[in-house]
């Protein structure tokens, strides 16, 4: 696994997302099927109610949330960092819960948003927003939308050129992850829909 970056803010951990397109879909489809992303069970049903929120009462979560999906990537960090007997590299933790915030960002608007109430209040949020400096959509959602982030990933890491021994480094972190948002359910969730 290489630690060379290939452009300047984009974790080599996560590949290089969105460059050339000439591999095949057979590739991408095999690669899917390695990076199989458990999500526990209590986890699952907060996302089948948030659809069913967005969906059938065409609701959508109010923002900015509390604790965004920043933080809850750095509390997980902080806490990763301050667990003495915790397995992960730290230089490689730091790059994937960075790698997270980035995916976040980048796909929120075009694939985590269901519907166009979502996309509405997107654009809103983000142009009420504009000009500060925390004007990031990781600064603003919480951990629904992350969820959501998770689901997506296999397909996402699909499309990028991410060897085996990265993916199952992914899925080992995402997998803890998701752990620790289950654990702390009750501070991370407490959602209000409008």
């Amino acid at each position: 696994m290489s630690r060379n970056k290939k452009k300047e803010g984009t974790p080599v951990l996560l590949g290089d997302y969105g460059t050339d397109r000439r591999k095949s879909k057979v590739d991408d489809a095999k690669k899917q099927d390695l990076i199989k992303i458990v999500v526990p069970d209590s986890l699952k049903q907060r996302l089948a109610s948030d659809h069913d929120h967005v969906h059938l009462q065409e609701k959508v979560v109010s923002l900015p949330k509390k604790p965004t999906v920043y933080e809850i990537l750095e509390s997980y960090k902080t806490y990763k960092l301050s667990n003495t007997h915790s397995p992960a590299d730290p230089e490689v933790l730091i790059e994937v819960i960075h790698g997270m915030r980035l995916y976040f960002d980048k796909t929120l608007s075009n694939q985590l948003l269901y519907n166009g109430n979502e996309k509405k209040q997107y654009t809103k949020q983000m142009r009420n927003i504009g000009g500060q400096q925390d004007t990031l959509a990781s600064n603003v959602y919480g951990a629904e939308h992350l969820l959501r982030l998770f689901v997506n990933l296999p397909t996402l890491l699909a499309e990028t050129y991410t060897d085996n021994e990265t993916i199952e480094i992914l899925k080992s972190l995402v997998s803890d992850l998701l752990l620790h948002i289950e654990a702390n359910g009750d501070k991370y969730f407490g959602t209000e829909y409008e």
